[in-house]
């Protein structure tokens, strides 16, 4: 129930199964009574709301949504303070300000990537930043891969900022520095770029599209960092 309050929004695409399966409830041994991940299913004389267990869409505060989540993950998420890009208003000498926000990041490498695919997906509207094209199949998933603007192995972070959604071909030649972003995101091709056929391709304003939220933008820094050392010039 897109825009009614207190409902949101789910995609195929932000799917992920949980890795365990989470009860209803668990031990405290502390108190010495169960943990109940949902507040409702419990009722106040301690035993569980059989009304509530029989519903199949229940409402879920967010804290209840992060216990659910913790629980189900708990083999891959570490709690700490991601270095996450708040606006891109900042200039090219400066570093990417540091997080105002606790936030969970996966500590398995796979699942990261899993994640990362999916906040810049969104960002992105699963459409390739450098082309427009957008290729969905009847189940729902999209030709698109969600690129790292400065490496992971450089040191770059599972950031919206750093990420921008392309296509395999084109996520490819970005990443073998054939392909780059200019400072008002202007699309750069190397001198050995030599594929005339993909030019057809590309956006006809010289441009990458943008996300609709400014705050998801490409950060200045990590541009710059892609042209500097990856790119070919």
């Amino acid at each position: 129930m897109a825009g009614r309050p207190g409902y949101s929004e789910a995609s195929l695409e932000q799917y992920l199964e949980l890795e365990e399966t989470v009860p209803f409830s668990v031990p405290d041994f502390q108190l010495n009574k169960k943990f109940y991940f949902e507040k409702s299913m419990v009722q106040s004389d301690g035993r569980m709301n059989s009304h509530t267990i029989q519903q199949q869409v229940r409402a879920l505060s967010d804290e209840e949504y992060r216990r659910i989540e913790r629980a189900g993950f708990r083999k891959n998420w570490d709690e700490y303070e991601e270095r996450l890009v708040v606006t891109p208003l900042y200039g090219f000498a400066e570093d990417p300000p540091e997080s105002v926000e606790r936030d969970r990041i996966l500590t398995s490498r796979t699942f990261r990537d899993r994640v990362f695919r999916q906040l810049v997906g969104k960002a992105y509207n699963m459409r390739c930043a450098m082309t427009g094209i957008l290729m969905q199949a009847p189940d729902g998933s999209c030709e698109i891969e969600c690129a790292h603007i400065r490496p992971v192995k450089h040191s770059g972070p599972d950031s919206i900022n750093n990420g921008i959604a392309l296509l395999q071909s084109i996520h490819w030649m970005f990443d073998n520095g054939l392909i780059s972003i200019g400072p008002d995101y202007q699309i750069l091709k190397s001198s050995r770029y030599h594929e005339p056929k993909i030019d057809g391709l590309l956006n006809e304003s010289g441009k990458i599209t943008l996300p609709k939220n400014s705050n998801h933008f490409p950060h200045p820094e990590f541009l710059r960092y892609h042209r500097e050392h990856i790119f070919l010039p």
